[in-house]
């Protein structure tokens, strides 16, 4: 099973649940405002990991009902080890 570490050195593998503490600035460096804007929705917030990429980040996916229509959808997003902590 693939595995990665967190900030601390701690395993951490798909299933597991982390704590997003930042997001690495590659990721938003072309992002419109607004865009990075919601995705710093992600950082305090605790998700499971969904899977590991190769580069050692985690998949986390943040959902969101649209209250007008009661739609849910999805954003996934790669964090890496610098910027998660597990969480019990």
């Amino acid at each position: 099973m693939k595995s990665t570490v967190d900030k601390d050195g701690v395993t951490v593998i798909v299933g597991d649940k982390i704590l997003v503490k930042e997001i690495d600035s590659r990721i938003t460096e072309y992002l419109e405002a607004d865009e990075v804007e919601s995705l710093n929705e992600f950082i305090g917030n605790v998700f499971e990991v969904n899977s590991i990429n190769t580069d050692g980040s985690m998949v986390v996916t943040k959902s969101t009902v649209i209250e007008e229509n009661g739609e849910i959808y999805g954003t996934d997003l790669g964090i890496f080890p610098i910027g998660a902590v597990k969480v019990s």
